[in-house]
């Protein structure tokens, strides 16, 4: 990067992901800027650009490979994407450095081309594919046709979006991981060869070889973890052709399994943060443990086969500050000197202002809800199923919380797009707290079989969630209604518009098709979902509680 001018910056890169990375640390460094998914705070100066301190400056990344993002990501945030969706996150990609991206979207049209050459009809396939909001798990093997039957319109529109997709990461420079297969078929595959002889199928994933430049998440080892000891796992990857699998080390942040697992017994791998289950839109965070749990000593006990870093989130468009940070370790040595001091930048570039109130808002949230101790999911109990027995493991000053939002709502600017954001966030996770506060008094005075108690706490937790549900109706970011119109904008025909609404609101909600479902998993607080759905679940419970102890 070097200044040529008055106001003139050159940059000289490697290829376009590199030269955007550039750009992006110019702006981020000197210009005190942000582009973020929530919105662009890139306020340069009218009259001259700021001066690198020498007139130059030379970057270069510690790793070969920045990746993003998740296999579910595509079902959970990407799957009612258009491409102009799209082509602001490869954008915001290739400026965070991303040059290995995973490229999924169109994948049942390959899958239904190469299945009708073995004579499997339409109506085999109506079996086998799952509806949009599924279609990751259908990839992975793990479920077949919930939410579908999968239009033949959607199929085609996917093939024509993934042609973009593809076209934009290339252009840029980032490189696409397709879709492999994952061994599953429709049940109709076998029998039409060879007639209902069995109901049991070989599932050997990899056996002495691997398709060129495999890429293996390392999920499936944190899943089933009491099954994959160290020895198991050895036998499986030590077979493996070392050049021809890249292991993402998928919620690295918190399992720390390269360490495990000796550097994956020599294979190569990308420390990747997970941080995000099914979409969840809680606050929270673990900033302050990325220092031994972060990248930077892998690179130095592994450094012939730690390649890369990267984010892997099941959904995105919440808590960018945690994907901020990860962002940055491409570039990093080590984690910042001072988190507080960067969080205070972060403050700053965010919202393009050096208001100490936004500052000091920001560094009570690392202490507080970017703290948090909890290593799993944090899924906030006003949108669980509701019982006496819940809980959030947030574990952290409520009281200071408060103080952090005092400051933030403090400052009024009607016009800066991403402070009014987090105002309305941090205000939800106000509400959020404070229902949880009167749930654990509801709980008490169930105990204590106080009927009277227990109304009146049931009735202030529904009054929570009426502020929620109204509080969100102020940003479009926050609103079911416009998930459902964007699902609705695919569709070819009434039938497919229900279709594509129930896909989203069972996600959602219930999480497929009966009572053994992982529902709630995939919960959001948003307007719409609130009053629709979680509130009635909660004045059905609450009015069964006060009946039950009255009885």
């Amino acid at each position: 990067i070097r200044n040529t001018g008055r106001n003139n910056v050159s940059i000289s890169a490697n290829s376009g992901v590199a030269a955007a990375w550039a750009l992006h640390r110019y702006l981020t460094g000197y210009c005190s800027a942000m582009v973020s998914w929530s919105g662009s705070q890139v306020a340069l100066p009218p009259d001259r650009l700021p001066m690198l301190p020498s007139g130059q400056l030379t970057l270069e990344s510690q790793d070969v490979y920045t990746v993003m993002p998740n296999v579910v990501t595509f079902s959970y945030s990407y799957v009612w994407w258009r491409f102009s969706d799209w082509e602001r996150h490869i954008d915001w990609m290739a400026l965070h450095g991303v040059n290995l991206a995973y490229a999924l979207t169109g994948q049942e049209r390959v899958m239904a081309g190469a299945m009708s050459h073995f004579g499997l009809s339409e109506a085999d396939l109506v079996q086998y594919f799952p509806g949009p909001a599924f279609l990751a798990w259908g990839r992975m093997g793990n479920l077949k046709a919930w939410g579908g039957p999968l239009p033949k319109a959607w199929c085609d529109s996917q093939v024509d979006l993934q042609r973009r997709i593809l076209d934009r990461m290339t252009a840029l420079g980032i490189t696409p991981v397709l879709q492999g297969f994952s061994g599953m078929v429709p049940d109709s595959f076998n029998v039409k060869v060879f007639g209902h002889v069995t109901h049991h199928y070989a599932m050997d994933p990899f056996n002495e070889n691997l398709p060129s430049n495999g890429v293996l998440q390392s999920w499936f080892l944190n899943n089933a973890a009491d099954f994959w000891t160290i020895d198991r796992a050895k036998a499986f990857f030590e077979p493996i052709n070392k050049t021809h699998l890249l292991v993402m080390e998928l919620w690295g942040e918190t399992v720390n399994l390269a360490q495990q697992l000796d550097g994956f017994f020599g294979h190569n791998f990308v420390w990747t943060a997970l941080h995000n289950f099914g979409g969840n839109n809680a606050m929270y965070g673990r900033l302050l443990n990325f220092g031994q749990h972060g990248p930077f000593g892998l690179r130095r006990q592994f450094p012939g086969n730690m390649l890369g870093t990267g984010i892997q989130p099941e959904g995105i468009g919440q808590n960018e500050v945690v994907y901020e940070l990860v962002m940055e370790f491409n570039w990093r040595a080590e984690q910042p000197e001072s988190l507080a001091e960067w969080i205070r930048d972060y403050a700053r570039r965010r919202y393009g202002c050096p208001d100490r109130n936004l500052l000091d808002a920001w560094e009570g949230l690392l202490s507080t809800v970017y703290n948090t101790p909890h290593t799993g999911m944090l899924i906030p109990v006003l949108v669980l199923r509701p019982s006496l027995s819940l809980s959030e493991n947030a574990n952290y000053n409520a009281t200071l919380v408060e103080s952090a939002w005092r400051l933030l709502i403090a400052t009024n600017q009607s016009d800066n797009a991403m402070l009014n954001y987090d105002q309305v966030d941090l205000t939800r996770q106000m509400l959020q707290i404070r229902f949880h506060q009167y749930y654990t008094v509801l709980k008490q005075a169930a105990h204590t079989e106080n009927a009277t108690a227990v109304e009146a706490s049931g009735a202030t937790m529904l009054g929570l969630l009426d502020s929620m549900d109204k509080l969100l109706q102020t940003d479009e970011r926050f609103l079911l209604q416009r998930l459902i119109n964007s699902a609705k904008s695919f569709a070819a025909s009434p039938s497919e518009i229900g279709l594509y609404e129930f896909n989203i609101r069972n996600q959602l909600t219930c999480w497929g098709p009966g009572p053994d479902t992982i529902q709630d998993y995939a919960a959001r607080m948003y307007n719409g979902l609130l009053a629709g759905y979680y509130r009635p679940r909660w004045a059905l419970f609450l009015h069964q509680l006060a009946t039950a102890i009255r009885q």
